[in-house]
């Protein structure tokens, strides 16, 4: 049975398109004629905690958890991977994330509702079916359930993910078994159904293994890359399109890896129907690609590395709209994941081995 794929539209999309008549009007039309039947009063919408964050500007809020007094007593500068192994270390980690969102006083239940009532005040008219099906609902959810609890998970996961594990060289070797530890805890919740993204692991540690790992195989590179002649080079041109060649920031960029990754893994349900992500987005193409790109790699090398790892690809697209400085959308780039077969991935850029 075929579902009608849901939509994710980026945060820098709906508030351009909730926020004036025109563009939303620009949009529609625009929509209507590339994608016709996409977008319509009925389209099922992917909204996450992490849309709604960004969209009540809250989305840096990972910058206050290690400021909490929790965080700053049971964590930082305790060393408790070296001290108590990765494992306990790892899972205090996350409890100690949760706790402190707990304690943050712009995700209480009233502060919470001021930000999101302000963030529908700036919605138009027009634009309501859609803002009832993301900032509405939600609101109705924080006023009326216990909503901290799926909140802190899936910011607690996004907090965890994006810790620099591996330093050095000389951690790299003690230290990357966090990564595939915590790999492995994500394959295990995704298979009893759960939603967690996964880029931001993905891309974290791919990095710290191009940074750090003694199994690069420079001469391999060169094949590749004839102008790359050090590790440095090779990051600047994996990560060439991204601010500074890093990752996603450590604090923040909450929607830029969910779009990745359920465009290229769907959207499971409570009763776990597996639907595919059209996602909409403003992020140059290139940056997409480059991200794309790696995702990729990783869930290549996965496959064909990890022995039961069993995670089917349930691809969608990536529509980045080019769009002027008078609000007309110029130009629509269909951006799709790639898929690639496991057996044509380079031993230069296995990273689970």
């Amino acid at each position: 049975m075929m579902h009608q794929p849901l939509i994710y539209i980026d945060t820098s999309v709906f508030r351009w398109i909730t926020r004036k008549f025109e563009n939303w009007k620009n949009f529609s039309v625009f929509l209507d004629r590339e994608e016709p039947g996409l977008l319509s009063d009925n389209s099922p919408v992917l909204f996450t905690w992490s849309q709604l964050l960004e969209a009540a500007d809250l989305g840096k809020i990972m910058t206050q958890i290690a400021k909490t007094p929790i965080w700053k007593t049971r964590i930082a500068g305790q060393n408790l991977i070296d001290r108590l192994g990765f494992q306990e270390a790892l899972g205090r980690y996350f409890i100690t994330a949760q706790e402190a969102i707990f304690e943050l006083t712009a995700l209480q239940k009233e502060a919470l509702l001021k930000n999101i009532d302000n963030a529908v005040s700036h919605t138009c008219i027009e634009a309501r079916p859609l803002v009832e099906n993301t900032l509405l609902f939600y609101r109705d959810l924080v006023s009326s359930n216990n909503y901290m609890d799926s909140l802190s998970f899936e910011i607690a996961w996004a907090f965890l993910t994006s810790l620099p594990f591996a330093k050095s060289d000389a951690q790299w070797e003690k230290r990357k078994i966090c990564y595939d530890s915590i790999m492995a805890l994500w394959h295990r919740l995704y298979s009893e159904g759960h939603n967690l993204v996964f880029f931001r692991l993905s891309e974290q540690q791919f990095y710290y293994y191009l940074r750090h790992s003694p199994n690069i195989d420079m001469k391999e590179v060169k094949r590749s890359f004839p102008n790359v002649n050090s590790r440095r080079d090779l990051i600047n041109e994996i990560f060439r399109y991204t601010p500074n060649n890093t990752p996603l920031k450590e604090t923040s960029d909450l929607c830029d890896g969910e779009l990745i990754h359920y465009t290229y893994l769907g959207n499971k349900t409570a009763k776990g129907v597996l639907t595919n992500v059209i996602g909409i987005t403003k992020d140059n193409p290139q940056v997409l690609q480059q991200r794309m790109g790696i995702f990729d790699r990783t869930l290549s090398d996965l496959n064909y590395c990890v022995d039961g790892w069993d995670v089917k690809v349930n691809l969608g697209k990536i529509l980045s709209l080019e769009v002027g400085n008078n609000g007309i959308i110029q130009h629509l780039y269909r951006l799709l994941p790639r898929a690639s077969c496991p057996s044509q991935s380079s031993k230069t850029f296995k990273s689970c081995t």
